[in-house]
């Protein structure tokens, strides 16, 4: 029989369990290990798998003429890093992690066939190429034309809605996934420029900064100065098993 890679090494491939949901390894699931600064995928290299960020945080990016870089997305756990493998045959952008992680890796073929035979994982992955369209298109409409506060206010919430909690004192709090100088590379700023546009929100009242957590304080006024609207894209809709793939991959590797 065919062998599959984990992080505990070589197991067996088997066949799709019972119950109609497919087996990590029968579709040719495995679990990779990634560090701060990996690429998952360089612009213009072929598409060979899909990666499912599983922990840890990444960004999308594509580099300009002067080697200067576009970002696309910026990326959490249970987002699709390369979902454009089920239709292109190259990356026409660029993938890297932001902090250590690890992904789960399907096979081109093996993610078609995962398409074409469970209408679950089908309408999953439909569910996540939509977000990633919605993503890009704020991204692309915002970015280009504001000022670094502004840059600086729709990363902010973004990462609000997609990743914070109540903290029960009325503001939204999150873990950073970013340094000064991953933020000055995900909005193409510097270092300096971010920690000023930080302290400048912070002395607003919009914002707290801890070690180890930001607390959005005033979610409505900080969305007036990134102008970004409501970020609705992360809800996702009834009876769609996003989480599937993780948890099965999770299950044969645990």
């Amino acid at each position: 029989m065919a062998e599959m890679i984990g992080p505990r090494g070589p197991r067996p491939a088997t066949a799709p369990s019972a119950g109609g949901k497919p087996d990590a390894a029968g579709v040719g699931l495995h679990f990779r290990l990634v560090s701060a600064g990996e690429p998952l995928v360089r612009e213009g290299e072929p598409m060979r798998e899909v990666h499912l960020l599983a922990d840890g945080r990444a960004y999308r990016f594509r580099e300009g003429p002067e080697a200067q870089r576009e970002t696309l997305a910026v990326l959490a756990p249970t987002d699709a890093c390369t979902i454009d493998a089920l239709l292109l045959a190259r990356a026409n952008y660029s993938v890297e992690m932001l902090t250590p992680g690890s992904v789960v890796c399907v096979t081109r073929e093996q993610a078609l066939a995962l398409v074409a035979d469970h209408p679950g994982i089908r309408c999953s992955f439909t569910w996540l190429r939509y977000v990633e369209e919605a993503i890009r298109a704020q991204w692309s409409a915002h970015l280009d034309w504001q000022s670094a506060p502004g840059r600086t206010a729709h990363l902010l919430c973004e990462l609000a809605y997609r990743l914070g909690k109540p903290d029960g004192a009325g503001g939204i709090g999150f873990d950073p996934p970013l340094t000064a100088d991953g933020l000055a590379d995900v909005l193409a700023l510097t270092p300096v420029t971010i920690e000023r546009t930080l302290q400048e929100l912070r002395a607003e009242g919009l914002v707290a900064l801890a070690r180890r957590e930001v607390v959005i304080r005033h979610l409505a006024a900080l969305q007036r100065v990134a102008d970004c609207g409501h970020f609705c894209v992360r809800a996702s809709p009834a009876n769609v098993p996003i989480a599937d793939v993780f948890d099965t991959c999770r299950r044969q590797y645990s």
